[in-house]
């Protein structure tokens, strides 16, 4: 599960251009963005370890992409979230370099 700030710190009422002159928020927005970026490489690097093609067979298989599918399903859909795709519309206005990575793991 992606950790996601308090509901107020993603306020819809405010513009993200506004939201993202607001240097203190951005910085935090930057900090989730880089924690996502983590969790999701650890989860992969996890799954990746946890494969062994030599000793399973065909049953260990299709369990083991049955469970790397329901997870990248699952991060998908909190990438696509409301208040995910409204911290990065803050990091885009705000042209934060954290963008772009996070951007491209929500592809």
């Amino acid at each position: 599960l992606l950790y996601l700030p308090s509901t107020e710190d993603c306020n819809d009422g405010i513009p993200a251009e506004e939201m993202a002159k607001n240097g203190e928020m951005v910085q935090q927005f930057e900090s989730v963005a880089i924690h996502w970026a983590r969790q999701i490489k650890q989860l992969l690097d996890h799954q990746d370890d946890m494969w062994n093609s030599e000793k399973s067979g065909p049953l260990e298989e299709i369990e083991f992409w049955r469970c790397r599918t329901n997870d990248l399903s699952g991060i998908s859909k909190q990438l696509h979230s409301k208040n995910v795709q409204r911290i990065m519309s803050v990091l885009l206005a705000a042209n934060s370099s954290y963008y772009s990575p996070v951007h491209e793991l929500s592809k």
